[in-house]
């Protein structure tokens, strides 16, 4: 069954519509979809008109091409092949009974005819009341907006994710500065036009979006498939056009959170189409803009698994390549994660993206910065990654830190930080301490905050009440800073301490602060550390369904 069968009324379910015995729930599409209607109207007109003697409607053979028989009714057939065309229906009762009742319809001399949709639709309609399927079926496709639609991006492909497509197309970048209509491919401007005289539903919206985002019009791509969302609930389709559309804007508009929204969409269409290889496509890439190697590299070999268009499977065994090879340079740079800032200055240059800030953040503090002062590599470490937190994460707290401060005041807070590391917790507290009052007095207020934080890590595992005590000042002092690790960071323990004490309404507040501060964030080491926690704190409280929905989320 063709895809346009699917979404509208069937050859069987239109000649049903029009004796009156089609089913209630058919029906009701057919009164809001002006396409069927249309075809419905049609059909009675000519079925009216049709002649019913056995005679003549005998097939002659040998009949033209389905295309061909609906372009001569329209007269859009070039000479030589409109008179071929005739000639076999003036000897073909069936071609011949659907030429007279267009002509009829609409005369005029069939090779000066210009093509007319309505005409078209006559001819369509006659040929099913006669019973030749091929050429209604080839109308209807050929004026279906999904079809319409798919062919256009098949033909341009703007952008690497996929929507429903004609076939494997590789992206084609647009020319800068094209905006002609000229440029554009003609079945999406044919299906522009199709779209804009439906009423409003939630196929509408949804074809209209997915118009829009070919158009690389991103916002009102948004806004059409969230209310094609919101009008019919469930609709894998709308929920992963609205994650490429995410996705897209926030490759042009450099937004982060973007690319959680639309993950967390495509995600969501992949629970309601676990086996639709373009949505698996698309997660995948997804993952890759997310920086989720992992997932994305199980994502490609999962959707593989599915793929039969060879197209399509050499793309994504081509990315997937690609991701491997990353995540094996990352793994044995990670192996000679240590403190020496000249190999992690070589890995910055040779694939900044693939270095994971997050997880050198302590040892910037621990060895780089206390050292920056006479070790120029250690400096320029510092600075590199500093640079990094502002630019992914819109932190400031390494940038803010790398000046002023006594070496004293820096060596105690990388001490204080290595002992928390051993879980030498007591040994902790006092260095962290001492370390915040010196860089306090030395007027380097992110690293006395820092300082803090590490107070609030040595105490998570003390009373509740002391953990406490010592937690919420610094939340609090950190509030409206851009210090936007060290405010997760310490949200999570005050959560934690919080859980310990019994205030599980409270806890739950403070990991669903850190959990959407971390997504959009993009600090992804502390939202999978908050996700876990609200599983945790899930199963404690016996909410087993919360239990796996934050699971499946952290995985």
């Amino acid at each position: 069954m063709t895809e346009f069968s699917r979404s509208h009324l069937t050859t069987r379910e239109i000649e049903e519509a029009a004796a009156g015995t089609l089913s209630a729930v058919r029906q009701a599409h057919a009164d809001q979809c002006a396409q069927c209607a249309e075809a419905i109207e049609d059909y009675r007109f000519v079925a009216a008109r049709m002649p019913r003697g056995e005679t003549s409607l005998e097939d002659a053979g040998g009949c033209p091409a389905a295309e061909d028989l609906a372009l001569a009714c329209s007269g859009s057939l070039a000479g030589p092949e409109a008179a071929r065309v005739i000639e076999h229906a003036s000897s073909c009762g069936r071609c011949g009974a659907i030429l007279r009742v267009v002509m009829e319809e609409e005369p005029a001399p069939v090779a000066a005819v210009k093509p007319r949709r309505r005409t078209l639709w006559l001819a369509a309609a006659a040929a099913l009341a006669l019973g030749f399927i091929g050429l209604f079926l080839w109308f209807q496709e050929r004026h279906d907006p999904r079809r319409l639609l798919a062919m256009a991006y098949t033909e341009s492909r703007p952008f690497d994710l996929r929507l429903r497509d004609n076939g494997y197309g590789p992206v084609r970048q647009q020319r800068a500065g094209s905006a002609s209509a000229l440029d554009r491919p003609r079945a999406l401007v044919q299906a522009e036009g199709d779209i804009q005289g439906r009423p409003e539903s939630a196929e509408t919206l949804l074809l209209r979006g997915r118009a829009e985002l070919l158009e690389g019009q991103y916002d009102a791509a948004i806004e059409s498939l969230t209310r094609a969302q919101e009008t019919r609930k469930g609709n894998a389709e709308a929920m992963a056009d609205l994650g490429c559309a995410y996705l897209l804007r926030g490759d042009t508009e450099n937004r982060a959170i973007d690319y959680g929204h639309g993950l967390d969409y495509l995600r969501g269409a992949v629970k309601l189409q676990p086996n639709d290889v373009r949505i698996l496509f698309d997660l995948a890439l997804a993952y890759e803009r997310t920086a989720l190697l992992e997932a994305a590299i199980e994502t490609w070999k999962r959707y593989l698994a599915l793929e039969k268009d060879a197209g399509w499977a050499a793309e994504a065994r081509q990315r997937l390549g690609g991701i491997e090879a990353r995540v094996k340079k990352v793994l044995g740079w990670r192996q000679r994660v240590q403190p020496d800032p000249t190999a992690f200055l070589a890995m910055a240059r040779a694939d900044a993206g693939a270095v994971d800030a997050e997880q050198f953040q302590d040892i910037a503090w621990r060895y780089w910065l206390p050292a920056s002062a006479e070790n120029t590599q250690a400096r320029a470490a510092f600075t590199t990654l500093a640079r990094m937190f502002v630019e992914r994460f819109g932190d400031t707290s390494l940038a803010d830190s790398a000046t002023g401060g006594t070496t004293a005041g820096l060596e105690m807070l990388g001490q204080a930080i290595g002992k928390d590391a051993e879980g030498a917790y007591d040994e902790a507290l006092p260095l962290a301490r001492n370390a915040a009052r010196v860089l306090e007095e030395s007027a380097n207020r992110a690293a006395a905050l820092r300082a803090r934080v590490e107070m609030v890590n040595s105490r998570a595992r003390a009373p509740s009440a002391e953990c406490l005590a010592v937690t919420a000042p610094v939340r609090k002092a950190l509030a409206g800073t851009k210090y936007r690790w060290m405010l997760a960071q310490t949200t999570i323990q005050e959560g934690i301490c919080s859980l310990r004490g019994g205030l599980s309404g409270a806890a739950r507040q403070l990991y669903r602060e850190a959990e959407e501060a971390t997504r959009k964030q993009g600090l992804r080491i502390l939202w999978l550390r908050v996700t876990g926690m609200q599983g945790d704190q899930a199963q404690l409280t016996g909410d087993e369904v919360g239990v796996w929905e934050i699971a499946e989320t952290g995985l």
